[in-house]
């Protein structure tokens, strides 16, 4: 593992990741996450806080983001992941091996929530081709081991987080939430539809059937967890879009920060002094 985060050395890095260094950014994350699991936690100290979409293997606007966010050298900043680092993209393995090394070194300036391509209670997304990239890297016998660790790395996985009035997840609002403690200790039903739910412009809620899991909700569902919760605002990935969308008059912004799917573009999402600044890729 390196004495500090370099980008040069990820970029170097893309084809060359060797089994045991893998194995080690995969065990160290996990001895890490042990210590700090729980299912929502709060950022407390960030002047700068940057904010990552889904990435799917997208290891150019990775390594362009933290690059353009000034994070490493920014000892007052944080970045925040909201999830899907796999699946789709070409650079899965180095996706992964890169966030797992911010993780390690730069601690509790890195956050990674679990969303829904981090496989939750045995409910599978499609595509999950994740398992092919580790085969490709590394063969059989040693990507089904680093496959189950992974597997273990994403249990411990918080579901959401909160920065001041900002409430972040990687995928939607529970259409059943009665309490803020709902969010603090979430059965797996509330856990699911954080993961899997997208906004919808009308009130009420309907069957996820583009997902086939979850629920889209509406500005009604919005407005009854910004006042149980005390949240103004909530900030997700999980959806498709030209790097920021958003729903239910502002109150919900959608994040996308990978430019895997064909003709979309990527940004990410930077709030700094009670500001935010949406810049794109």
């Amino acid at each position: 593992m390196y004495m500090k985060p370099n980008l040069e050395i990820f970029r170097e890095k893309v084809g060359k990741i060797l089994y045991h260094e893998m194995d080690e950014a995969v065990e160290k994350s996990i001895e890490i996450l042990e210590k700090e699991f729980f299912p929502h936690v709060k950022i407390k100290k960030a002047e700068k806080l940057i904010v990552v979409g889904d990435l799917h293997g997208d290891l150019d606007s990775l390594l362009t983001i933290i690059e353009k966010s000034d994070f490493i050298s920014n000892k007052n900043s944080t970045i925040l992941f909201l999830g899907d680092y796999g699946d789709r993209g070409l650079y899965q393995v180095e996706t992964y091996f890169t966030i797992l090394t911010l993780k390690i070194l730069l601690k509790g300036r890195t956050i990674l929530l679990r969303g829904n391509h981090e496989i939750f209670n045995g409910y599978e997304t499609i595509p999950h081709d994740f398992p092919r990239s580790l085969l490709k890297s590394f063969g059989y016998h040693k990507a089904q081991e680093l496959y189950e660790k992974f597997r273990k790395l994403w249990d411990l996985l918080p579901y959401s987080t909160s920065y001041n009035k900002i409430f972040f997840v990687h995928g939607g609002l529970p259409i059943n939430i009665e309490s803020k403690e709902q969010i603090i200790k979430p059965d797996d039903e509330i856990i699911l539809q954080f993961l899997w739910n997208d906004p919808m412009e009308e009130n009420g809620y309907k069957e996820n059937v583009y997902r086939n899991l979850g629920y889209t909700f509406g500005p009604d569902i919005t407005k009854k967890f910004i006042e149980i919760t005390g949240f103004e605002k909530i900030v997700r990935g999980h959806e498709v879009c030209d790097g920021f969308k958003e729903n239910h008059e502002g109150r919900i912004l959608t994040v996308f920060s990978t430019k895997v799917y064909n003709n979309k573009k990527a940004g990410f999402l930077i709030i700094e002094n009670g500001k935010e600044k949406r810049i794109m890729l």
